[in-house]
């Protein structure tokens, strides 16, 4: 039985997906690749399979360690002799990988060890059949200002002209691609590109009024599952108070190494069926079984949605994605990003100039996040999205200002018909509930860019 036999056979594979064939061929026949797949889709395989049939070494260049560890750990157990270099190793473990190179077929790293001296000494004293960047996009969407590192895989590739460049990723709009192709230097690269949507997940959007209550109806629907949060204490806090219902742990950053091993353990191994997170979790976790993934907090892009909810339902047997909203956040008008003057201070006395940066970049990106969700979780606007299509609305414009006025019987010019002032007495927060009913009924939609209303009067384009 050959190595590629043995690896199909340990990882109980029988049939590859025609884009897995397709990625095979195009690796035989020394093509560069852009590959664009759902989370749980089976990336991995484009270019673990290929890499067992070469003699040289496959360089996976990823950003998260826990993702390689994964990967790496997945392969050992399959057989495959692979191996990663992290910030996390002692200088011996770190030395010892770099003196068994020749005998990886796979070699994980982060961007950041391309900087390396000793590194790029022994690597090049290998034979580099393919370089892979795993996470591309981070090239545009992190790149900037988060790992400036993968800015500058551009030079590292240029001394490896003869491997192949294969550049992965799960979601990816034109202006990522563009830059993708820009940054990586692809040439005339095999693209395998499937929509970021997958039939298997069922995408639901609320509004959060009460997120206890919420939970506890979520929770009682099946899992095991992800509840996310922004907050740490937050986190904490919704995963004591739902240990009472079921067995729940927490997972976040601020936690000790052994702390997030144990929660992690525990979940694994089925012991708690919920997981109160923040995004800290979830990239390199492969767990086939979640059904669930809820946000209680928006995540700052689509991008990134689609990669947390990704997380369900990775053996296809079906998962949902519950997105709670609280309306102040939907219905607030921001023109634009005016950072306050100590939070400059600050970031410049503290070195964190880059975190300022991002925070910007960020809040850009959440900008088109609100477009979506305000016209609906519906399959369509997210793939006019990706194909850097605008959503146009079809309907009447109001400021949601002049429309809470108009019903609370506010003058505006001396405006007076019929219907005006019939909600005398009402507070805000109920024309942000009946707002919330006129979406899900698909009546209503919301224009951030103009802080509008749109009444529906036909298809929306």
């Amino acid at each position: 039985m050959s190595q590629k036999e043995d690896y199909l056979f340990r990882k109980q594979i029988t049939e590859l997906y025609p884009f897995q064939e397709k990625a095979l061929d195009s690796w035989r026949k020394r093509r560069d690749m852009l590959i664009t797949l759902p989370t749980g889709r089976g990336k991995s395989l484009c270019y673990q399979l290929p890499s067992l049939e070469q003699d040289g070494l496959t360089l996976v260049i990823s950003p998260l360690i826990a993702l390689m560890q994964d990967q790496v750990m997945g392969l050992t157990e399959a057989g495959v002799k692979s191996g990663y270099l992290s910030s996390l190793q002692d200088p011996e473990k770190q030395e010892k990988v770099l003196q068994e190179m020749g005998q990886y077929a796979l070699l994980y790293v982060t961007p950041e060890r391309l900087a390396s001296r000793r590194f790029l000494e022994v690597l090049k004293m290998q034979t580099v059949e393919a370089v892979v960047i795993d996470e591309a996009h981070c090239v545009s969407l992190w790149g900037r200002t988060f790992r400036p590192s993968y800015r500058r895989l551009k030079d590292f590739l240029r001394q490896f002209p003869g491997a192949r460049r294969v550049a992965l990723s799960a979601t990816v709009t034109p202006v990522v691609k563009r830059d993708i192709y820009h940054f990586l230097e692809l040439r005339n690269p095999v693209e395998i590109i499937e929509s970021p949507l997958r039939n298997d997940l069922t995408l639901h959007l609320e509004v959060r009024e009460n997120p206890l209550s919420l939970l506890r109806r979520v929770i009682h629907t099946g899992g095991p599952g992800i509840i996310y949060t922004q907050s740490r204490y937050e986190c904490e806090r919704l995963a004591f108070l739902l240990s009472h219902d079921i067995p729940t742990a927490f997972y976040h950053a601020g936690m000790s190494r052994k702390e997030r091993d144990e929660s992690l353990r525990q979940f694994l191994a089925n012991e708690v069926q919920w997981m109160v997170a923040t995004s800290a979790f979830g990239m390199g976790i492969d767990k086939s079984d979640i059904r669930t993934v809820v946000h209680l907090d928006p995540p700052p892009s689509l991008e990134d949605y689609l990669q947390q909810i990704g997380r369900a339902s990775r053996d296809g047997k079906g998962g949902k994605a519950y997105l709670f909203l609280s309306s102040r956040i939907l219905l607030r008008k921001e023109k634009e990003y005016r950072p306050r003057a100590g939070f400059v201070i600050a970031a410049l006395l503290r070195g964190k100039w880059e975190l300022f940066l991002r925070k910007i970049y960020s809040y850009q990106l959440w900008r088109a996040m609100l477009r979506w969700i305000g016209s609906g979780l519906s399959s369509k606007v997210l793939m006019r999205y990706f194909e850097g299509k605008s959503l146009k609305h079809r309907g009447m414009g109001l400021p949601f200002s002049f429309l809470v006025g108009f019903l609370q019987g506010q003058r505006d010019d001396g405006l007076l018909f019929p219907g005006y002032g019939v909600k005398r007495g009402f507070s805000r927060m109920v024309f942000e509930r009946w707002f919330w009913r006129g979406v899900r009924q698909g009546n209503l939609c919301f224009d951030v860019r103009n802080g509008e209303f749109w009444v529906r009067r036909g298809e929306r384009q």
